[in-house]
């Protein structure tokens, strides 16, 4: 027996398989108490199955779930190589039946447990491939750890398509003897393995299968007196049906998919049993099956369920119609029905999220009392629950193993786990859009100023999106993993158009995968094996196959829903969710049609309230405080709106031609200016007058001089820049170390308010208008959204806690600031596409657009079960 291998001191043997020996450790650098599995010489001599294993050691090591047994790393000494786990305490399920059968209770709550772990692993594409009671374990406080996860195909020659049954990650034990380490193999291979075919997750499904009968029974549901014959029996027999004890309807029908000879017919995804053993399939109302489940039972079963599920009595029953692959034909049947909020509250738009095995639904709601809540809805339950600590909370996205949920609160990116516990920041500020995604190694992508990576347990971000601002990239957006964990899509911006591109973590280089789209893209898997790109293209949701493999986009995208609707503006905020495993989730509903003009006093009371018949954007209060200009959506174009303050009364001034955005007005109050394709231009804020070119430049306009010299424009590369009304060379002006944007001139034309980020978060600064010189830093723990009243010696900011700030300004040189001091919270009790305010002209009032609670629409969910099957079905 060896003595020490590297820092582990080895103590004890503990047991010997096909895959080597195994032995108790002592980890002598963190003190802990480790499994390490000598492997055979026949893999630590040959470079090739050495490298293999490598590479699908290093993917079981990033496995993090409480159901699988861990590995910790690879240790060598010369000619000896052995693979470090974690040492788990406890009988192995061989051990257990050695007793006989296990109660029902107990074995339907160990098998709930192995679903999850296998569940887990299969959604990041591994497979075990050598499930059996041997290589699961049960610790003292009911822990199932299942050991050995997915080492046969590490360890398996190159040239071989399935695992021998010599070559089996296999420890002895009580229950077992040496035939017995053989047929223990035997006795659990799918159809497909027994004939040495290629196999997937479909062959642990038919172990799970194997295993649970034998917990329930005591029994094999395959038995021979040795190999042969064990493998005959799995390719032509039934298990004994009648020897289960009585069952819940769903759990049995589930097990019976499990055993189905030809995969195709076999349960499509372990998660199905997971949640028909967590009772969300609970078919109680049928009967029970009694302790004689024969395929007469079973055939009782299915027709109770399908009328049910097709006259949607129960969301169980919808969930049990999906898992049923429909027999009289290739396609299953596309299932609809809708989620609403609970009584009293409302689901504001926003992204639907579904879990990745398409289970769980998490979406925000408006309650009675005016907070929005993340709630999270099994599809197999009629309830919802909030998830206290998710406050504020919108966008949420998912972990990759479905247990955890990422989302946007008052800017700051957070997590939080959907078993319980509180919300953890990961990231203290976002800029958006706020969707982002999470990858299958931990990593989590979220836009500030590109595409950020940063660990889902916080820490360092990383740019790995760069916008190459010299073409005119602007802003990158909800970017979409792929299944490997690395690449991912993105919605890059430019003036007046944006394009969906393919991205890396190891990589700076991308490419367009689908130009000119206004909606976020996500990607989707079907059974067969495809993928899919979705994106809403004009009102349409459509769908175009992606070849991950290639990294390419192949044929005519195809309407997967027509006239979707847009609850939002989907360029800041797309309305459809999906997840891999063949599940659409959209909002329907109205439009945000009633936007109130509301009008607070310095202390947040609110002093009146104007409805506007249309919603907007980027909203600016003329400099004599009448009208408000804003961006609005019109059917499929944007364009610029003005509205009377007092009445309410709104007209468009523009009609078409590209997107029109950002509107400021000249001193006088008598024309607008905007940005559109690629300029500047400006018009007659009465619609008298054709648009014409004010600034041939590419930048978005934030403010015009009352003097009538300037305007303030947003350039790429986050630049500032001034244009002089009467010709001559832009002028930049803000930080040098940083980055600039938003600026506001002073009402008397002296000063620049504006927000950089040269210190490492935004802040606010004032800066006297060039050829002048002098700065002052106004906002001390960030700020952004300046503004100024009717005095050039007040300013007023956003803080970073969404409270409305004011300090004062002393002229000089150096030019100085007094402290902050704290209004009102801007967007309390008010849903905001896009949350900005104006400040009146005599300082003690401010305006703000907001969409009020009571008025939000309220947009329920759709969801669509096997969307693909009907995509197939239409020619684009």
């Amino acid at each position: 027996m060896i003595e020490q291998l590297g820092p582990y001191r080895v103590l004890e043997k503990i047991g010997e398989g096909g895959m080597g020996e195994v032995y108790r450790a002592l980890d002598t650098n963190l003190k802990r108490a480790t499994a390490i599995k000598v492997l055979p010489q026949s893999v630590a001599a040959d470079s090739d199955r050495l490298a293999r294993f490598q590479r699908e050691a290093e993917v079981l090591a990033a496995f993090n779930h409480p159901n699988i047994a861990g590995i910790y790393g690879l240790e060598r000494s010369g000619t000896t190589l052995a693979i470090v786990m974690e040492l788990v305490d406890g009988p192995t399920l061989a051990d257990r039946l050695t007793g006989g059968p296990i109660p029902v209770d107990e074995a339907l709550a160990i098998a709930r447990q192995i679903a999850e772990g296998l569940e887990a692993a299969h959604e990041q594409g591994v497979v075990h491939r050598d499930l059996k009671p041997a290589n699961v374990k049960v610790r003292t406080d009911g822990t199932v750890k299942i050991l050995d996860f997915g080492l046969a195909k590490a360890l398996e020659p190159a040239a071989t398509v399935s695992p021998s049954t010599s070559m089996s990650p296999t420890i002895t034990s009580p229950a077992m003897t040496q035939m017995g380490m053989v047929i223990g193999t035997a006795a659990y291979m799918s159809p497909e393995q027994a004939r040495g075919r290629p196999v997937d997750k479909r062959a642990d499904i038919w172990a799970f299968g194997c295993v649970l009968f034998e917990l329930l029974t005591g029994k094999r549901a395959f038995d021979g007196e040795d190999v042969s014959l064990t493998l005959a029996e799995i390719i032509k027999s039934e298990p004994e049906w009648a020897a289960l004890p009585a069952l819940p309807p769903a759990v049995l029908v589930c097990l019976r998919q499990c055993l189905k000879k030809d995969p195709r017919s076999r349960l499509r995804d372990i998660g199905e049993m997971r949640l028909a053993l967590s009772g969300a399939l609970d078919l109680s109302a049928a009967g029970n099956a009694g302790s004689g489940a024969s395929s007469t039972s079973a055939r009782r079963v299915w027709p109770w369920v399908l009328p049910a599920a097709a006259l949607s009595a129960a969301a169980a029953a919808l969930l049990v119609l999906w898992f049923q692959r429909a027999p009289q034909g290739p396609l299953p049947q596309v299932v609809r029905f809708q989620i609403h909020a609970p009584t009293g509250s409302k689901i504001p738009p926003g992204t639907p999220a579904i879990s990745p095995d398409g289970r769980t639904l998490a979406y925000p709601v408006t309650g009675p009392d005016k907070i929005t809540q993340i709630h999270v809805r099994d599809l197999g339950s009629t309830e919802s629950r909030p998830l206290q600590g998710t406050e504020g909370g919108v966008h949420p996205f998912w972990s990759p193993d479905g247990r955890s949920l990422a989302f946007v609160s008052n800017r700051v990116l957070k997590r939080i786990d959907i078993a319980g516990g509180g919300a953890r920041e990961v990231v203290p500020q976002v800029t958006g859009p706020w969707h982002g995604s999470w990858g299958r190694f931990g990593d989590l992508l979220y836009i500030a100023g590109g595409v950020q990576r940063v660990s889902a347990e916080g820490g360092k971000a990383n740019l790995v999106v760069v916008l190459d601002t010299k073409a005119g990239e602007s802003q990158a957006g909800f970017p979409a993993f792929l299944a490997d964990g690395k690449r991912f899509v993105v919605r890059i911006d430019r003036e007046g158009a944006s394009a969906i591109h393919l991205a890396s973590l190891d990589s700076k280089d991308r490419k367009v995968l689908v130009p000119d789209v206004l909606s976020a893209p996500l990607v989707a898997q079907t059974p067969q094996g495809a993928s899919y790109l979705l994106y809403l293209r004009n009102d349409a949701l459509v769908a175009q196959e992606l070849d991950e493999r290639a990294g390419d986009i192949k044929g005519a995208p195809r309407v997967v829903i027509d006239r979707i609707g847009r609850v939002a503006n989907p360029a800041i905020m797309p309305t459809f969710g999906v997840s891999p495993s063949g599940v659409i989730a959209y909002q329907i509903g109205g439009e945000f049609t009633t936007m109130v003009l509301s009008w607070f006093n310095r202390s947040g009371t609110l002093l009146s309230e104007t409805p506007l018949d249309v919603t907007g954007q980027n909203p600016s209060l003329s400099p004599d405080g009448r009208l408000l200009a804003m961006d609005a959506a019109f059917g499929g174009d944007r364009d610029i709106m003005v509205a009377e303050v007092a009445r309410g009364v709104t007209s468009r001034l523009t009609r078409g031609g590209g997107v029109a955005r950002a509107p400021v007005w000249s001193p006088d109050s008598r024309r607008v200016a905007y940005a559109r394709s690629g300029k500047i231009y400006v018009t007659n804020a009465d619609g008298s007058s054709a648009e014409s070119v004010l600034a041939d430049v590419q930048g978005t306009p934030r403010s015009w001089s009352a003097d009538g010299k300037y305007v303030l424009y947003d350039a790429p590369a986050q630049k500032m820049m001034l244009w002089l009304i009467a010709g001559g060379e832009p002028i930049a002006v803000g930080s040098r170390n940083g980055g600039s944007r938003t600026g506001r001139f002073s009402p008397d034309s002296r000063y620049l308010a504006y927000v950089s980020d040269e210190s490492g978060r935004d802040e606010v600064y004032v800066q006297q208008t060039p050829p002048a010189s002098g700065r002052v830093r106004v906002s001390v723990n960030g700020g952004t959204l300046p503004r100024w009243g009717g005095s050039s010696r007040e300013i007023f900011f956003m803080g970073a806690d969404r409270y409305l700030m004011s300090a004062e300004l002393t002229p000089g040189d150096p030019l100085a600031a007094n402290v902050p001091k704290k209004s009102f919270l801007l967007d309390a009790g008010a849903v905001f596409i896009n949350l900005s305010y104006e400040v009146g002209r005599d300082g003690q009032r401010v305006l703000l657009p907001r969409i009020l609670g009571d008025n939000a629409p309220d947009t329920p969910i759709t969801v669509v079960l096997n969307w693909w099957a009907e995509l197939v079905k239409r020619p684009d």
